[in-house]
């Protein structure tokens, strides 16, 4: 966000996966309840980050969650979901919560589509 020679956007910041394969941005275990259980998520963060969209006026925080493994029977080989990437409007909010609000995305939108909301 800072002023250089490229304008008031400063350098050209990674794109999401670009930020998820990077080794000098490390990953983080962010702990939040999903499936019955609490479970830590490995997290990757950037922020403050400018978007030509939005411009200098909102600054965003981009989150890259790792692919989250499973296995569909106990012996099963081990699978991997899609990794989930986010922007986030508000810098202050803490990931743990982020991740969490995330998670529950899916049981606001069923309700919301059974009319139980």
């Amino acid at each position: 966000m800072n002023e250089s020679s490229s304008g008031k956007y400063g350098p050209p910041a990674p794109n999401p996966e670009e930020l998820r394969q990077k080794e000098q941005h490390a990953w983080q275990f962010v702990e939040a309840y999903a499936a019955g259980n609490t479970h830590a998520f490995r997290i990757k963060t950037l922020a403050p980050v400018c978007w030509r969209t939005t411009g200098t006026r909102l600054p965003l925080r981009v989150v890259v969650i790792a692919p989250v493994s499973y296995r569909l029977t106990q012996h099963g080989r081990l699978l991997y979901r899609q990794p989930a990437y986010l922007i986030c409007t508000d810098l202050d909010l803490s990931l743990q919560q982020l991740l969490q609000e995330y998670l529950w995305r899916r049981d606001i939108e069923v309700c919301c589509h059974r009319g139980e909301a």
